[in-house]
């Protein structure tokens, strides 16, 4: 997607995001489409409450993405894909995720089971700043998926 579209579609289909908080930060791209773009403002639509993102498009040379065997959820180009962190703890953490599983089944982003094909991973560990909740559609994984990031193990 080019900037000028990104603009375009922002004031009707996207409006609670800006260009600088989806672009890759090593890049400066954003390689989703408007589904992608239209399923995270219906997330922020249902979850009724501003989103605060950490990550979100991330080029496949970008360093987190570079260091990797395969390019993940992230890196993602393909038509309708995203991955998003959402900076956030506590409660509202568990009711942003219920946002998402609702928004994936509304959406109709479903396996032939009718599961969600939805990434979730939780990191609640840590400085406040530092939690997140990781939100995917990227059929490549194993979908659905839910996990929670380590915390990190202390010296012995």
């Amino acid at each position: 997607m080019t900037r000028e579209e990104f603009d375009q579609g922002r004031a009707v289909s996207w409006p609670n995001f800006v260009w600088s908080e989806l672009a890759c930060p090593h890049c400066g791209a954003l390689a989703w489409n408007a589904t992608a773009l239209e399923t995270i403002q219906a997330i922020r639509d249902r979850y009724g409450r501003p989103m605060w993102l950490s990550s979100a498009y991330r080029c496949p040379l970008h360093p987190t993405e570079a260091r990797k065997e395969r390019p993940g959820a992230h890196a993602s180009a393909l038509p309708g894909d995203f991955a998003i962190d959402v900076v956030i703890h506590g409660w509202p953490a568990e009711e942003l995720a219920d946002a998402a599983k609702q928004t994936f089944l509304e959406l109709d982003l479903t396996s032939d089971s009718g599961r969600p094909l939805i990434g979730l991973g939780r990191r609640q560990h840590g400085p406040r700043a530092r939690r997140f909740v990781h939100i995917d559609h990227w059929p490549e994984g194993p979908r659905p998926t839910v996990w929670s990031y380590d915390a990190p193990k202390e010296a012995a």
